[in-house]
């Protein structure tokens, strides 16, 4: 089976991290007992999130810059598990993807972290930090207030939208039957004047007849009148 989070070799994008130095997107750990929980909590407080390399020692190259270098670490199950557990004792839960690069030299891990949707983050022990240039700082009270205030809007307006999209649906329901009340009380004013409308010519047609019938039995009874006439007159 293909796990496609493993690379026999190391990937272009981590090739770009190892050539620079630690800053606001990359921390470099020798090894995952090195990893702590403040570091996943510090990047998920960040705005761009950010990527930590463990197996690699931050190092200075020929031209005396610095940059990683990679020394390996284990990347078994263990490790693995170890570094979910630091990330599920967070405060909320960090989410991140574990990558195991070039398995097939010295492997290590490439850990990357969005930047989180539920901020602030703290660990276990209630410490708030945030990711500044190469290292961790403590997010001071009011960037904190402030961490807060914006989550709070944000459930705010995502509760908003919820409920606005809810009503929304409510009335288009309601508004679908009060459609169809309306159609079929239409369509038995319809019918009703239809049934009306054969009423009323059945009726006319029944009036004309019987004015016939009385014509006709004038005209008889004209008849009758003249021929009992007719019998009076004297031979």
């Amino acid at each position: 089976m293909i796990d496609n989070n493993v690379f026999d070799v190391i990937t272009k994008r981590t090739k770009q991290l190892l050539d620079a130095e630690e800053n606001y997107e990359i921390e470099f750990k020798q090894s995952v007992g090195g990893l702590d929980s403040s570091d996943m909590v510090a990047f998920a407080n960040s705005e761009h999130g950010g990527t930590i390399l463990v197996g690699v020692k931050e190092d200075t190259d020929e031209k005396n810059r610095q940059r990683g270098k990679i020394i390996g670490c284990d990347v078994g199950d263990q490790e693995r598990l170890n570094i979910l557990s630091k990330s599920n004792s967070c405060i909320p839960k960090v989410d991140l993807e574990i990558y195991v690069e070039n398995l097939k030299m010295k492997p290590f891990f490439r850990v990357e972290i969005s930047p989180g949707r539920n901020k602030p983050y703290c660990t276990a022990g209630g410490t708030y930090k945030i990711r500044g240039y190469g290292l961790n700082e403590v997010l001071d009270p009011e960037r904190l207030l402030s961490m807060f205030l914006e989550s709070e809007n944000d459930q705010f307006l995502k509760r908003f939208t919820e409920s606005t999209r809810k009503l929304e649906a409510t009335m288009e329901r309601a508004n679908r039957v009060v459609f169809d009340e309306i159609s079929k009380m239409a369509k038995v004013t319809e019918d009703m004047k239809k049934n009306l409308d054969k009423n009323l010519a059945g009726l006319s047609e029944n009036m004309e007849n019987g004015k016939k019938e009385e014509n006709a039995l004038l005209r008889i009874e004209r008849k009758i009148d003249e021929m009992v006439e007719l019998t009076k007159t004297p031979k």
